[in-house]
């Protein structure tokens, strides 16, 4: 089962409308608000949304991972709203609601403890709870 299957099956919501709310969900916060400005600007979140595509089809955490890694990278995910204002999608975020519904897929929490991402979400660690 895909993510944007399970991620559909578990909030009861049609398929075509996957993209759209892991969009809102992923967004950073000023970027939500100002989503709809942002979007005057041809293909401003094009990179955003192959990214949740991409997403989508994966199966795996790893496979999601690898996404972020590339969306990272995409030539699309340039300049100074994007990099420097962080309005576009957060990986980390994308990469915690894919974590919660593939739960399955990966890296178990230890009883009490988180998981943890790295920022360049490459790997993963079971952090112990704080005392």
């Amino acid at each position: 089962m895909t993510f944007a299957e399970k991620f559909c099956a578990q909030r009861g919501i049609p398929p075509e409308k996957f993209e759209e709310h892991v969009f809102r969900l992923s967004l950073r916060p000023a970027a939500r608000r100002l989503r709809y400005l942002l979007a005057l600007i041809r293909g401003y979140f094009e990179a955003d949304r192959e990214l949740i595509r991409g997403a989508g089809r994966a199966t795996r955490l790893v496979e999601i991972e690898g996404e972020l890694l590339d969306f990272a990278h995409d030539p699309n995910n340039r300049g100074f709203l994007r990099r420097r204002l962080n309005l576009r999608v957060s990986r980390r975020r994308l990469h915690a609601l894919a974590r919660e519904t593939l739960r399955d897929g990966g890296a178990a929490a230890a009883p009490g403890g988180t998981v943890a991402v790295d920022s360049t979400i490459t790997e993963s660690r079971v952090v112990p709870p704080r005392p």
